[in-house]
């Protein structure tokens, strides 16, 4: 729930994955002292930015020491009636 970030798909000659995703693990509430200064350590905070080709009805393992992702492209199916999606 703590992923935030973008993947796009796009068609050149190959198939293509950008992906540029950030993860923070939930932050946990410091309580303020009597206005002492307190240390405390801020949750940290990783970043998945990459870009690959990829194959269709292929799985991919995109990996980061904190996080991974999964990621398999499958074409649609035909549209009702045979008629195909334009082409772009």
């Amino acid at each position: 729930t703590n992923v935030r970030g973008s993947i796009e798909l796009y068609l050149s000659r190959f198939l293509h994955v950008d992906m540029d995703l950030g993860y923070q693990p939930s932050l946990v509430p410091v309580a303020v002292g009597s206005g002492m200064l307190e240390e405390f350590s801020l949750a940290p905070k990783y970043r998945l930015r990459t870009e690959r080709r990829v194959r269709s009805g292929e799985l991919h393992y995109f990996d980061h020491p904190a996080f991974g992702v999964l990621l398999m492209v499958r074409p649609l199916p035909a549209a009702a009636g045979g008629a195909q999606p334009p082409a772009t």
